[in-house]
């Protein structure tokens, strides 16, 4: 078995809905490469810190990011809250499809999504985040 990449919590949310829209080209360009990567199932560790994703950009400062010290946006926070929506702790080892289908067992209520992603500057952009408060509000 190979080893598993690290995902940020709230990344398996963020990466269904990513549309190549991001913070600089080449944190884009990581982006794209890891969902590629992604594609092929592997092997996840689902953590609260910055992970495969965050390496690219410019709020990381090592493990953690600049915006966890903000009240606006704390990604460490919306970590800890997707992990206790999925029930699992951080450091949960799975594949990715696996995870992939909790969350989106779990985060079906538009209520549910506001409240982690409201404050998310790429809200608009999400399809994720668009298909689920669409499809909630209008009963689908």
């Amino acid at each position: 078995m190979s080893r598993p990449i690290k995902i940020r919590a709230h990344h398996l949310l963020c990466l269904q809905g990513y549309q190549g829209y991001g913070y600089s080209r080449e944190f884009e360009e990581n982006l794209s490469a890891v969902l590629a990567y992604l594609r092929r199932s592997p092997i996840i560790e689902v953590v609260v810190e910055n992970d495969v994703i965050c390496a690219e950009c410019p709020n990381a400062i090592g493990r953690y990011c600049k915006q966890d010290l903000t009240e606006k946006m704390n990604f460490r926070a919306l970590d800890l809250k997707v992990l206790e929506k999925l029930k699992i702790p951080p450091g949960t080892i799975d594949r990715v499809d696996n995870l992939f289908s909790l969350v989106n067992q779990l985060f079906s209520r538009a209520e549910d999504v506001t409240e982690l992603c409201g404050q998310c500057q790429w809200g608009e952009k999400c399809l994720w985040f668009q298909s689920r408060i669409h499809s909630s509000r209008w009963g689908a």
